[in-house]
């Protein structure tokens, strides 16, 4: 160790050296964000994918309902209208009524009124065998498009998981750098400050290593102290009485909002307070400008407004999520999820 910290040109190498492992460190870190990022935005297009499968889905089975509906009706019409006619003294237009009649007057009457109702219920059964095909067809259609909506939840679930995982392994990582450039760095100044000695220098180093653990084990308490601090503030929200539940502040001018608060049921408001409302459903998009299905509720409210969980639940994915920015996902049972984003 004398003669290394003699050498000039060895003391170089080992700053260079360590200079080398930080940079590869700090580059690691670096590509595991972007990992995350990446597979943020994978898990949002899945999800997105996911939700227009599942209206579309929705809009066919109920226009399969009202096809079949209107098929067995018009078919129920037709043989009402069949029985009427063939029946012993019913409406008189059968073909014995008719072919009775001692009166030619009668009779062309007959056959004319006879005709007209023949056509009525061509035209209904018509109708009724239309309806049917048309039922057929769409029931065919929402049960493609179910098998489709199946595995885009697989997909967007697998999605979840890997975002879950790359967004685990990035913030290993980052924990990992601190840790492990913050030692390397007291090595550093060591080799640099000349003037001390061996054993100066490697007390400096035991009390950089302690410092950085200090600081890592502050910000993990104190990061403990935030979910804490959160997990309350929705357990607090989720169990206030809707009686209790905050008025939601004036909307400005020409901007709406939805009406209603927290309920005795759990569930609550995720804002209280905010300028705009657009809420959940079909709309032209405001970037791309087609036709599309927004599914979700936006609140316009400057940064730092508090948001509160909707009901009390369990969180499943906290990362990136594409052009959401950052996202948090909590499932409250029941096959029922929210979700927290920009």
């Amino acid at each position: 160790m004398e003669a290394a910290r003699g050498s000039e040109q060895s003391k170089q190498a080992q700053i260079s050296t360590l200079n080398g492992l930080i940079d590869q460190l700090q580059k690691k870190t670096q590509a595991a964000a972007d990992r995350a990022d990446a597979a943020g935005r994978t898990y949002q297009a899945a999800q997105d994918d996911l939700d227009q499968a599942t209206a579309a889905h929705a809009k066919l089975a109920a226009s399969t309902t009202a096809a079949t509906t209107e098929s067995e009706e018009l078919g129920s019409t037709v043989g009402q209208v069949a029985a009427a006619l063939t029946r012993p003294g019913g409406s008189g237009l059968g073909a014995g009524a008719i072919l009775g009649q001692d009166d030619p007057d009668a009779f062309l009457q007959g056959l004319s009124m006879s005709s007209k109702i023949g056509e009525q219920v061509d035209g209904l059964y018509a109708r009724a065998s239309t309806a049917a095909k048309t039922a057929g067809a769409l029931a065919a259609q929402a049960r493609v498009a179910k098998t489709a909506r199946t595995k885009l939840a697989d997909a967007a679930q697998d999605a979840l998981d890997d975002a879950v995982a790359a967004s685990d392994a990035a913030a290993a990582a980052e924990a990992s750098e601190r840790e492990n450039v913050s030692t390397m760095r007291a090595q550093l100044a060591t080799l640099r400050d000349d003037r001390l000695s061996i054993e100066q220098g490697y007390e400096a180093g035991v009390r950089a290593r302690a410092a950085a653990a200090a600081a890592a084990a502050k910000a993990a308490a104190e990061a403990r102290a935030r979910q804490q601090a959160a997990a309350a503030a929705a357990a607090a929200a989720a169990s206030r009485p809707a009686a209790s539940a905050p008025a939601p502040a004036a909307p400005a001018a020409g901007s709406t909002r939805p009406s209603g608060s927290g309920t005795a049921s759990g569930w609550t408001r995720p804002i209280t307070s905010y300028s705009f409302y657009q809420a959940y459903g079909y709309r032209i998009h405001p970037v791309y400008g087609d036709y599309r299905l927004h599914a979700g509720a936006d609140f316009s409210a400057p940064c730092g407004t508090p948001l509160y969980a909707t009901a009390a639940g369990t969180v499943t994915y906290a990362g990136p999520y594409g052009g959401y920015g950052n996202i948090i996902i909590i499932d409250h049972g029941g096959g029922i999820t929210s979700a927290y984003a920009h």
